[in-house]
C-alpha cells in the first residue's frame, strides 16, 4: 500500500491463495473483501474503528481493533 498525505490511501497487488475453502460463503466473502480494498482511495478514524473510503467517499471496509 502507499499512504499519501490528508487520509489518501492506494492499496495494490492484492494477492491471495488459490486454495478453495471448504464453505463456498468464506470464498464469496473473500471475493467481496478483496474486491472492496482494490477500490480503496482514502482512509479516516472514527469511534475507534477504520474506515477504508472509495473516491465517492463511500465507506468500503470498516476494521475494529480486536478486543
Amino acid at each position: 500500500y502507499h499512504e499519501g498525505m490528508a487520509g489518501a490511501l492506494h492499496i495494490q497487488r492484492l494477492i491471495s491463495t488459490k486454495k478453495a475453502c471448504a464453505a463456498p460463503r468464506v470464498m464469496q466473502q473473500e471475493a467481496e473483501y478483496l474486491g472492496a480494498l482494490s477500490t480503496v482511495t482514502h482512509y479516516n478514524f472514527a469511534d475507534n474503528r477504520l474506515l477504508l473510503r472509495n473516491s465517492a467517499g463511500q465507506v468500503r471496509a470498516v476494521l475494529r481493533p480486536q478486543r
